[in-house]
């Protein structure tokens, strides 16, 4: 079973040497976060949405309102900014001990309301 958390950030960029994004501009980006798993006897749940929607905000927060190239991600793109993302959750998981039968599966980055960069691992 698949469970998705979709929230945003605001954050700005610049892709070095490119003709059109070359200059710092801004986007309010939407994040859609896939967690997979089966559905747990006990409580019923895949993954408790409350403890979910905490750690993609934890994540998030490092980029929310920030100038990406400052924080390590080189170039800022939208493919590197999601794989990052992914990346974080992955960590998170596996400092908490959560069980590897689930976790997250999947980051959709909208950078505009036209385009979006879907990673999967």
């Amino acid at each position: 079973m698949k469970l998705t958390y979709r929230t945003h950030f605001d954050a700005a960029h610049f892709l070095p040497d490119h003709e059109t994004c070359g200059q710092v501009h801004g986007h309010t980006y939407w994040v859609e976060v896939t967690f997979e798993g089966a559905v747990d006897a006990a409580s019923g749940m895949v993954v408790d949405s409350g403890i979910m929607k905490q750690e993609v905000e934890g994540v998030l927060e490092r980029f929310d309102h920030k100038l990406l190239n400052d924080i390590g991600l080189t170039p800022p793109t939208a493919e590197i900014i999601a794989s990052a993302i992914l990346t974080m959750l992955r960590n998170i998981r596996k400092q908490h001990d959560r069980p590897s039968t689930s976790g997250y599966r999947k980051v959709v980055l909208w950078e505009t309301p036209s385009f979006c960069v879907e990673v999967e691992k």
